[in-house]
């Protein structure tokens, strides 16, 4: 009897109960509608607030998340779906409202459907649970941390000369100072030399590779420069890290940026541009030993940087041997030696001498005397050759006289008032404070507003 009374039942399960059910598709079928229309509402609303969220971080200027564009997206096809279903032309045929008769092949099809859509809805309002729409994007590299055109990056856009691809000397250098990067054992690493030579654009190259490599998440540029503004230092580095400040103080700042930096799973590349006299690390908030953490620093000065900064490895970046001074002078004046006489290749030739191989020089002067006269040629010979009336001695004097070559090679009085500005202003200042100080000088001639300048 018990085995009969356990047959019976299964039986039941497997007859009765799908039939109850699917009759009662046919006898909830103004319920199954109702409610899957109440419960698309509900969904319509969550996508609301979803996208007001997103609407405001993007204006923020942030990213949205991976899960909520999803989110989105799949919201938006359930709602197509939905509208298909909600529209559709056997609701008619289905309701006894209509109809003395309802096609209840169409009322058990549609009160199945929407039962079923419900349920999707509802489980999707459920996944809506995210801790955040957005974040912040953190920057692969940069130079500034300002929010307008700074005067280096507008001298940047002005054109930079991209010679590590055509000099083989600072090929192998940005090599070896590879190979530093990527040693467990060095943290800290200087290059120096000369003003002019080229340290920075060898860092720059350097950092662009490493991060193309894949050597570090975030990779953080910074100059220094003779002064150095400590709290700016730490805002730049807070910045390409994601992190807002809270503390007023250096100190609060310093143990905050101590706290993000010493966090193990990122790899990250401090470079300290120009470096004129020790920097307190520890002020800053940059922890001396950490197993992620690598600092490139550049100085003039090699004791700066193996005696104060206590540098594990140290670069002298030369100046460039005569073949590739040759080639980079020629490529910037656009020279072509075998079109000129032999009195115009002859004083091309001490022009480039004059540079002293330091990149800056050469590419000044280059650039001043694309497609000038032999006249113009042989008179900038005279000057490059001519002492200053400066104490500045040795290479400082090639830069010098090449950057006076260029400055009265200025078309006229106005283009040579704003060289000076760039002068007296730093290379971080905004392009817009040069138009104002310009404007406020009266440089500009029958030009009364900024809009014109």
């Amino acid at each position: 009897m018990e085995f009969l009374s356990l047959v019976v039942g299964k039986l039941l399960d497997y007859t009765v109960a799908p039939i109850t059910k699917q009759v009662g598709y046919l006898i909830f079928y103004h319920s199954n509608v109702k409610e899957l229309r109440e419960e698309a509402e509900a969904l319509q609303r969550e996508r609301e607030r979803v996208q007001h969220a997103v609407d405001t971080a993007v204006r923020n200027g942030e990213l949205i998340e991976g899960d909520v564009k999803k989110w989105l997206e799949e919201v938006d096809e359930i709602s197509l779906e939905f509208d298909e279903l909600n529209k559709d032309e056997r609701h008619a045929n289905a309701d006894c409202s209509t109809r003395p008769f309802p096609n209840f092949c169409f009322r058990h099809k549609l009160s199945r459907r929407s039962k079923k859509m419900k349920v999707v809805i509802a489980e999707t309002i459920a996944r809506r649970n995210f801790d955040r729409v957005s974040y912040r994007e953190v920057p692969k590299l940069t130079r500034l941390t300002s929010s307008e055109f700074t005067l280096k990056e507008f001298t940047k856009e002005l054109g930079e000369p991209k010679i590590f691809s055509k000099l083989g000397s600072r090929v192998s250098e940005q090599n070896d100072i590879m190979k530093a990067l990527e040693d467990p054992m060095v943290q800290t690493i200087g290059v120096h030399g000369l003003p002019g030579v080229g340290k920075t654009t060898l860092v720059e190259a350097v950092a662009k590779k490493a991060q193309k490599h894949g050597l570090f998440d975030v990779v953080v540029l910074l100059k220094v420069t003779q002064n150095p503004d400590l709290e700016k230092i730490q805002l730049q580095i807070a910045d390409m890290l994601g992190l807002k400040f809270e503390e007023q103080s250096l100190i609060g700042r310093a143990c905050r940026l101590r706290h993000r930096l010493n966090l193990n799973h990122e790899r990250i590349l401090i470079i300290l541009d120009d470096i004129w006299r020790e920097l307190n690390m520890d002020e800053i908030g940059i922890p001396c030993v950490h197993e992620g953490l690598k600092i490139l620093m550049t100085s003039r000065s090699q004791g700066i940087l193996s005696d104060k900064m206590n540098t594990h490895v140290n670069f002298l970046l030369q100046v460039l041997p005569w073949v590739e001074a040759w080639k980079l002078f020629m490529d910037k004046a656009q020279f072509d030696e075998s079109a000129v006489s032999g009195e115009f290749l002859s004083i091309a030739t001490q022009v480039v001498k004059e540079c002293a191989g330091l990149p800056m020089a050469i590419v000044i002067v280059a650039t001043a005397l694309k497609n000038k006269s032999l006249f113009e040629w042989k008179d900038t010979l005279r000057q490059l050759q001519s002492p200053t009336l400066t104490n500045i001695t040795g290479e400082q004097n090639q830069i010098y006289n090449a950057i006076k070559v260029s400055y009265d090679r200025l078309e006229n009085e106005l283009l040579k008032s704003i060289f000076l500005l760039f002068g007296v202003m730093q290379s971080n200042s905004l392009i817009t404070d040069l138009f104002n100080v310009s404007v406020g000088l009266g440089l500009f001639k029958d030009i009364y507003n900024l809009e014109e300048a």
